[in-house]
């Protein structure tokens, strides 16, 4: 009996490891996909936001060209009311609340598309970490690699042959000659 019908005998649910990897990654995309779709979705509500401020702004440049527009924020003005000959029919104060609305209106549109931008760097970058945790590229130890000559590089470094042909060399040319250059003539100077 298998692995697998002895976990159905026993109500055990048995996972092959290639099914569990290969759910594994479903599930991952799925998510991966998820946060792609949440900040296509704020994408578009910055947008959204973009192209109401955009028409409040219109609005609020041809209120302020002197031309009468209807909207909710600047009130219409009746006729008969005090007013001068180029009086567009909004006051100072209206006028002034329409411009801070409107530069209000710009700084939330930039703290949004900065957010949006953020979160979908945000997304990107865990999708690349949880990618790179999961896949290793592990390079065996003490690994050779041949040389042009045939022999491994690494080893003439290390062998006896090379540190015997060196020391002796300089041992041999160090000590015998200073000897025989300062004994003989310290003797004969020394005894008449």
């Amino acid at each position: 009996m298998g692995e697998a019908e002895l976990g159905d005998a026993m109500g055990v649910k048995y996972y092959d490891p290639a099914v569990w990897h290969r759910d594994t990654w479903k599930f991952r995309r799925a998510e991966r996909e998820f946060q792609i779709e949440i900040a296509e979705r704020a994408l578009q509500d910055v947008l959204e936001d973009e192209a109401r401020i955009r028409q409040f702004s219109h609005m609020v440049s041809t209120a302020q060209n002197s031309e009468k527009v209807e909207h909710p924020l600047l009130p219409e003005v009746e006729e008969g009311e005090e007013g001068g000959e180029e009086d567009d029919g909004y006051t100072p104060e209206e006028k002034e609340a329409a411009v801070r609305i409107q530069c209000a209106g710009r700084g939330m549109l930039a703290r949004k598309r900065v957010k949006a931008i953020q979160q979908s760097n945000i997304d990107r970058g865990q999708c690349l970490t949880n990618f790179s945790s999961n896949v290793s590229f592990k390079v065996p130890k003490n690994t050779a690699v041949p040389s042009a000559e045939g022999s491994v590089a690494g080893d003439e470094a290390d062998t006896p042959e090379a540190t015997e042909e060196a020391k002796p060399e300089a041992t041999e040319e160090a000590t015998p000659k200073a000897t025989e250059e300062a004994t003989p003539e310290a003797t004969e100077e020394a005894t008449p």
